[in-house]
C-alpha cells in the first residue's frame, strides 16, 4: 500500500515545513512518498492546465469512440466533470 505526504509551497526554492516527524513516517506495511507542490505564475513557454492535457488526449482519441468513452469514464470516476473543466484552465 502506498501513502503520500503532500507539500505545498509558493516558494521558488521549494521550502516546506514538516509539522512533526509522523508526517514522514511510513503506516506499518505502506511506502510513503513525499510530493512537492509548487503554486505560482505559469511560464508562458512551458505551462499548460488540466483542460488543455484532457482536450490532449480527447484528440489522440477521436478515431477511437470505445476508448474515448472509457477515457470519459475513468476521468468521471476520479471526479473531473466536463462542466467543471472551466476551472482547471
Amino acid at each position: 500500500m502506498h501513502e503520500f505526504e503532500v507539500k505545498t509551497t509558493v516558494s521558488p526554492i521549494r521550502a516546506h515545513v514538516v509539522h512533526g516527524s509522523e508526517q514522514l513516517i511510513a503506516s506499518e506495511g505502506c511506502t510513503l512518498f513525499l510530493l512537492s507542490v509548487l503554486i505560482g505564475p505559469p511560464s508562458q513557454s512551458t505551462s499548460f492546465s488540466l483542460a488543455s492535457k484532457v482536450r490532449d488526449v480527447e484528440r489522440l482519441l477521436a478515431n477511437d469512440a470505445t476508448r474515448k468513452r472509457r477515457y470519459f469514464e475513468a476521468l468521471i470516476n476520479l471526479g473531473l466533470q466536463q462542466a467543471d473543466m472551466i476551472h482547471y484552465e
